[in-house]
């Protein structure tokens, strides 16, 4: 109870963690099924809150999300309904970028390009994304 009180988790992280502190299968299975009757585990509920957290702090693109998400034993389908509460993922993209704009602002287009293109990547954006970003990035800097 006390981990859960810290954060939400998922399912299969409780699972894995009550695992590595018995081997018996079925006091595993009881704690689980108690624990999802009580409402304390919700892979919904901790899918979305997921999403919002990292969108706030740290963000990331969807590729990024859907591939954490799975990590910690997310289905696929709680995963895409997760995904649908990032609206804009390009705005966020040239958010991302202008953060960058003080250090690359002097850098000419081919430069500039590559170093977004790495860095949005890195954070998991699509490509058709990085690309609309970098435009929209680029021209911020050099048209005031």
């Amino acid at each position: 109870m006390k981990l859960l009180s810290l954060r939400l988790y998922s399912r299969a992280e409780i699972v894995r963690r009550l695992e590595s502190k018995t081997s018996d299968q079925s006091s595993v299975n009881a704690v689980i099924t108690w624990l999802e009757d009580q409402k304390f585990i919700d892979d919904q509920k901790f899918a979305v809150w997921f999403v919002e957290s990292y969108s706030r702090t740290k963000p990331k693109g969807k590729m990024l999300l859907k591939r954490d998400l799975a990590q910690k034993g997310i289905s696929p389908e709680i995963i895409e309904l997760a995904l649908a509460g990032i609206s804009d993922e390009a705005n966020l993209a040239v958010n991302l970028l202008d953060k960058k704009a003080g250090i690359w602002s002097g850098l000419p287009l081919r430069e500039y390009r590559l170093k977004a293109s790495r860095f949005l990547y890195s954070r998991g954006f699509g490509w058709n994304t990085i690309e609309s970003a970098i435009k929209t990035g680029y021209n911020r800097l050099h048209v005031k």
